[in-house]
């Protein structure tokens, strides 16, 4: 779009050192940009649906949803089981160990997508002002697991 709007204004003017009596364009650069109307932004997706799937932001909060549910769960589940003695079966076939086992990696696995968008975040924040190379080499770090983020925030020193 800029672009053409670039392409008109230069089109328009007259060339270097002819008079603007013998001009064949009488309007002046700017009636053309006014005149337009502006076109609205193009999307990949233009359904509801389809900005539902492509929206990293709904993956992310269904992720920490996800995660939040699974750690809700294990709580709920120990308090429930608190000063008792230990079921043989929560569920038939599924010990307790198992049980919190499968929520505790599952809620793990959730975390992944929201924290990591979050560090590349933060990297993007941090690197606005002039910084060390190493800075950017300890976000990407953080992003990966949990020494990077160790790194990382005896690097940053928690700012």
């Amino acid at each position: 779009m800029w672009f053409n709007i670039a392409h008109k204004m230069s089109a328009s003017k007259s060339p270097v050192g002819s008079n603007l009596a013998t001009s064949h364009n009488t309007s002046s650069p700017n009636d053309n940009i006014e005149s337009q109307e502006p076109k609205p932004l193009l999307r990949a997706s233009t359904t509801f649906y389809e900005r539902v799937i492509t929206d990293w932001w709904w993956w992310e909060l269904g992720s920490w949803l996800v995660s939040f549910a699974c750690v809700t769960t294990i709580v709920a589940l120990l308090f429930y089981y608190d000063g008792k003695k230990q079921p043989k079966h929560v569920i038939k076939g599924i010990t307790l160990n198992a049980f919190i086992a499968v929520f505790a990696a599952i809620a793990k696995a959730a975390l992944i997508l929201p924290v990591s968008e979050a560090i590349g975040q933060l990297k993007w924040i941090w690197l606005r002002k002039e910084r060390k190379l190493f800075d950017f080499y300890a976000f990407d770090n953080a992003s990966r697991g949990p020494w990077g983020s160790a790194i990382l925030l005896c690097t940053t020193k928690g700012r």
